[in-house]
């Protein structure tokens, strides 16, 4: 209900004023002066500080029109109250850009921030895997490492037992020579003293 009744007064505000200036057309100062008036008071009664601008400066011009001192005062309150309405939007729009730049700002920081967890996360990531990869890739070593020892040391074994068994067997086969050259050396000599004994009968 309030709502409605300054919306009602601010309709009776905006005709009081244009029928104050319809009659100051028809340079029918006094009752453009009460219109003014009217409005004007109306104006203050609901807080509308454009709207009594707006009859402040319609005084001044009427006042001027009838030659009164007043307009000049008219003039100087319009003035102000024009300074103080354009100081509050200023004030208002400074304000709201200041929020907008620090809501801005803000935000920004925020995805600044994101980005460098993102490539703190990214980096840890990517060490993270140099050290596995480094990990198994040292593993990998060590035991191609082992292989190839313990194959060598097998090699090494075998080259060695078939050494040993190559000495073996050329040990036993000069033990088997000298054998044969003493039966031989004993078959001759037995044939020899045979010859003999065969040759005294």
């Amino acid at each position: 209900k309030i709502s409605e009744e300054i919306d009602d007064k601010k309709s009776i505000v905006i005709s009081l004023e244009n029928m104050g200036n319809a009659l100051m057309e028809k340079k029918d100062y006094q009752g453009a002066l009460k219109c003014f008036d009217q409005s004007l008071n109306l104006a203050k009664q609901i807080g509308n500080q454009k709207t009594v601008m707006g009859v402040y400066d319609n005084l001044a011009d009427l006042n001027h029109l009838l030659g009164n001192k007043s307009a000049y005062d008219y003039c100087r309150m319009y003035s102000d109250l024009k300074d103080s309405i354009l100081g509050g939007e200023s004030a208002n729009a400074i304000a709201e850009m200041q929020t907008r730049f620090d809501t801005d700002k803000k935000d920004k920081e925020n995805k600044l921030l994101n980005q460098e967890k993102e490539i703190q996360q990214a980096q840890i990531g990517r060490q993270k895997l140099i050290i596995y990869a480094s990990f198994i890739i040292g593993l990998i070593i060590i035991l191609s490492s082992l292989f190839v020892f313990r194959a060598f040391k097998k090699e090494q074994k075998a080259k060695q037992l078939i050494a040993e068994q190559k000495e073996e067997l050329d040990k036993t086969y000069h033990q088997l020579q000298e054998k044969s050259k003493e039966i031989t050396d004993s078959i001759i000599y037995a044939s020899r003293i045979q010859r003999a004994l065969l040759t005294q009968e």
